[in-house]
């Protein structure tokens, strides 16, 4: 277990939060037994907890398709929706593998899917019709006078200038609308080009090179915005480190994949990394 105390100032706060926290789940479709298995205890386990914050990449989605919501997730999407009608609040962040639940009508039977998520944003989620608060690109929440932002945390990764080239072309409105119009198959190889988003979804045991970090100019703006803690996924490994801005200062928390067997937990506003057990 690896352990990272923090202290909290005790202001604007009603009580002390146990939350805990899932980076880049990386979900595969369809009835995975062994996946949905460790899941669906993984869920059970999060009953004890305030709330569950999911920092992005929770499913392997990045483009539209007819029925790739409810056909291809409608289990997984289920076994989320139990675990929110027993009581467990969860909470959800796009990564820039999964935006594109952040907006889309599905019919019940999953028959078609009919709005497309940069175009049309009238539309509701198909997360939230199960009962997951979707909180966008960043969850900024305070726990006992600490003030914590939750994002996926690509966005902060500045020096990786491929994936910035890539995340500006996917997200995109002419990309997603092209989309449409194209083979599963071909949308596919082109939105995973250059193997960028082929990689395994698991613990990252590697050194990061320093420009493929999370860098300190594209986080400093939240720090003095007055955010005491940045948590985010994205690089698949679990580090820290102090970042200092020009009015305040504050800390960088990246989570390890869920995949590869762990997640956080804030206890007393100590953040704590733990390993996933399921019988």
């Amino acid at each position: 277990m690896v352990v990272l105390n923090f202290s909290s100032r005790g202001v604007n706060s009603k009580y002390m939060m146990d939350i805990i926290l899932a980076a880049d789940m990386h979900l595969k479709p369809g009835r995975d037994i062994e996946q949905n298995k460790i899941l669906s205890s993984f869920l059970d386990e999060c009953s004890d907890y305030d709330k569950l914050i999911l920092v992005g990449d929770t499913f392997n989605c990045w483009f539209e398709k007819n029925g790739i919501y409810v056909g291809d997730y409608s289990e997984i999407i289920s076994i989320f929706s139990n675990a929110i009608n027993k009581g467990l609040e969860i909470n959800f962040v796009f990564g820039n593998r999964d935006f594109v639940f952040s907006k889309g009508f599905v019919p019940p039977d999953g028959s078609s899917y009919s709005g497309f998520s940069c175009i049309e944003s009238d539309k509701y989620s198909v997360l939230a019709d199960a009962g997951m608060q979707l909180r966008g690109w960043g969850y900024q929440f305070e726990n006992d006078g600490v003030i914590y932002h939750c994002s996926h945390g690509d966005m902060y990764c500045i020096g990786d200038t491929l994936h910035q080239l890539l995340r500006y072309l996917i997200m995109g409105n002419p990309a997603r609308l092209l989309s449409t119009f194209m083979p599963r198959f071909v949308v596919h190889a082109i939105f995973t080009a250059f193997n960028v988003y082929k990689k395994d979804a698991r613990r990252n045991t590697e050194l990061i090179c320093d420009y493929l970090l999370m860098q300190d100019e594209a986080l400093i703006p939240l720090i003095d915005s007055g955010v005491d803690h940045v948590i985010c996924g994205h690089l698949h490994q679990y580090m820290t480190k102090d970042v200092v801005g020009s009015t305040h200062s504050g800390k960088l928390t990246v989570l390890p994949c869920w995949v590869g067997g762990e997640y956080g937990v804030i206890h007393d506003n100590t953040i704590a990394i733990k390993n996933i057990s399921y019988s």
